[in-house]
């Protein structure tokens, strides 16, 4: 018990459990929430990543022959199948390593395999910044492995507004790689991109 029978709970207590206490709960929401919300949108970025890769390697196969040249083929495989069923094999391989590598290394293989002209600049009021990147990636290798935010992000509307304009960055790269006409609204069942400007295919 504290303190006496007729005071059992000192001012000290009672101020923390009528303000104090409602504050770390209501920080520690907003940390959980904030956490929560970064592992959403890095998931989601993480994804297109690597789908991004995949598309790649089924409109230009050959586009992936230095990333997988040095790989071990076993003979039976060689005589057994052609050229491009030995590629696929070896990108197939490749494609599922990447998966378990980071998020900018993931970006990083689809700026070799896209080679962005010098300047590229689909969006406006956006340039890709691996350093930020890597630092949001940090963060999210942060909350996995050490509990959470202790608070609430400070950068996270910032954070998120990055990665979201990076999903569509990454799909104006394949675009003006292969033509292709990937357009993230259907994906996501939209009809129009009120926030965001598509990036056009390559003529």
């Amino acid at each position: 018990m504290f303190g006496s029978e007729d005071e059992p709970f000192p001012d000290a207590l009672k101020e923390l459990l009528g303000t104090g206490l409602t504050d770390l709960v209501v920080t520690s929401a907003g940390a959980a929430t904030d956490a929560a919300l970064l592992l959403l949108a890095h998931s989601i970025l993480d994804d297109c990543a690597i789908s991004y890769c995949r598309v790649c390697a089924l409109a230009k196969p050959d586009d992936w022959d230095g990333f997988i040249e040095k790989r071990n083929v076993e003979f039976q495989s060689v005589k057994a199948n052609t050229i491009e069923a030995i590629r696929k094999e070896l990108i197939d391989s490749r494609l599922k390593a990447l998966e378990k590598e980071s998020l900018p290394e993931k970006i990083e293989m689809l700026h070799r395999l896209c080679k962005p002209p010098q300047n590229y600049a689909p969006l406006r009021d956006y340039s890709y910044d691996r350093e930020t990147l890597k630092r949001i990636d940090l963060d999210r290798h942060k909350v996995v492995h050490y509990s959470g935010f202790t608070n609430a992000a400070p950068n996270l509307q910032e954070d998120l507004e990055f990665m979201g304009k990076t999903a569509w960055y990454l799909m104006g790269l394949v675009n003006q790689r292969y033509g292709l006409k990937i357009d993230l609204r259907h994906f996501f069942g939209l009809q129009t991109a009120t926030s965001q400007e598509v990036p056009p295919p390559a003529e």
